[in-house]
């Protein structure tokens, strides 16, 4: 009984040291696979953080990609508009910015007539081409100096606004018809710019009422139809010039959904194709139909 009772003693303690290393080995494991699971995580969360500044990063890029391509479009879309600048009409060579910081857009004009070494170009400034025209004839100036001018014939209505060519004058056309003193189509029109010669009557009669010295009347051909240059008249040009030639210039939320998933899909299939992503199939999910090898046979 005594030999008995040592064996079974000693099995006891076997058992209890081979369970105490069962449970170590067991804690050891689950750390293992703790560790390895913190790791992974820590992993996925790298790759998050990488895709997001990488699919932000690529945002940023077509952002700036459209802005170039709006800015070059917008010079695009307006050059050989036929502007008013002073006493002359111009022509546009050129719209963005200067090559210094915080320029802001300047619009490079054409001017018929040489403007001397000071104010001159010949397209250039602080050392870059922007476009090009004979000696002095190049100047930069603000869009708010600016009138654009209708290139074709125009009916003169009450209202509108109009420039005395080849001179300062700028005004809005107050009356249209014949004079009592003069033959043919005459334009009243009151100035806004420069001085004029009566005050909306010629000889005691009077046409419409303005200023002493503030109106002036003109034959149609002698005046040009004009509106202001404006950011939005600049942006309504550059937009259809975008739309006709097919530039994306705006991309929206839909637009930009559609070229991530693209451009994950294009990584994916690089990735498999490098043998770095190995695809795991659910088998739970695969159904097998039970069928003869005749049935199976006939089907193919």
């Amino acid at each position: 009984n005594a030999e008995y009772m040592g064996q079974a003693e000693r099995e006891r303690k076997k058992r209890e040291k081979m369970a105490k290393r069962e449970a170590v080995t067991e804690a050891r494991r689950a750390k293992r696979e703790e560790e390895l699971a913190e790791r992974k995580r820590r992993l996925e969360l790298e790759d998050q953080e990488r895709k997001s500044k990488e699919k932000e990063l690529r945002r940023m890029e077509r952002k700036k990609a459209r802005e170039n391509t709006r800015k070059e479009a917008m010079s695009l879309a307006l050059r050989g508009t036929l502007v008013r600048f002073s006493n002359m009409a111009c022509t546009v060579a050129y719209v963005g910015e200067l090559p210094y910081d915080g320029s802001g857009v300047f619009v490079g004009i054409i001017t018929p007539k040489p403007m001397g070494a000071k104010l001159g170009t010949s397209g250039s400034i602080m050392g870059t081409s922007f476009f090009e025209c004979p000696p002095e004839h190049g100047m930069f100036v603000r869009g708010s100096m600016l009138h654009v001018i209708k290139p074709t014939a125009h009916e003169f209505q009450i209202g509108d606004t109009v420039w005395r060519k080849r001179s300062k004058k700028l005004g809005v056309v107050k009356f249209v018809g014949e004079l009592h003193a003069a033959t043919g189509l005459w334009v009243g029109v009151e100035l806004t710019e420069g001085k004029g010669k009566n005050d909306g009557s010629i000889g005691g009669v009077r046409y419409f009422s303005a200023k002493p010295y503030s109106s002036i009347f003109c034959r149609p051909d002698d005046l040009a139809f004009v509106i202001p240059w404006t950011d939005e008249f600049v942006a309504q040009v550059t937009q259809e010039y975008c739309i006709i030639n097919d530039l994306d210039v705006d991309g929206d939320e839909d637009n930009e959904a559609a070229l991530e998933t693209e451009l994950e899909m294009q990584e994916s299939l690089a990735a498999i194709k490098a043998n770095k992503t190995v695809i795991t199939v659910d088998e739970s999910e695969i159904q097998i139909a039970d069928v003869s090898a005749d049935e199976f046979l006939s089907a193919l």
